[in-house]
């Protein structure tokens, strides 16, 4: 496997904050080291019918807010 072919490895994938009414629909997330996705104080998001694989810790995390969910 060459460079161009390993996959970069990141913290985190999706870091929000305050943000809301956003999905998440039919999206591969992959090669996080830590949470791959993170919802702080956020409304009505929605991670739907995505794969999250490969992570090093939880694969979603959401503190605070309100309506937010995975399906």
């Amino acid at each position: 496997m060459t460079d161009r072919e390993k996959p970069q490895v990141v913290p985190t994938l999706v870091s929000a904050k305050g943000v809301g009414y956003v999905t998440f629909d039919g999206f591969v997330f992959e090669y996080s080291r830590d949470t791959a996705l993170t919802f702080d104080g956020c409304r009505n998001v929605t991670v739907r019918t995505s794969v999250i694989r490969h992570t090093s810790a939880d694969a979603v995390r959401i503190d605070g807010g309100s309506d937010c969910r995975v399906e």
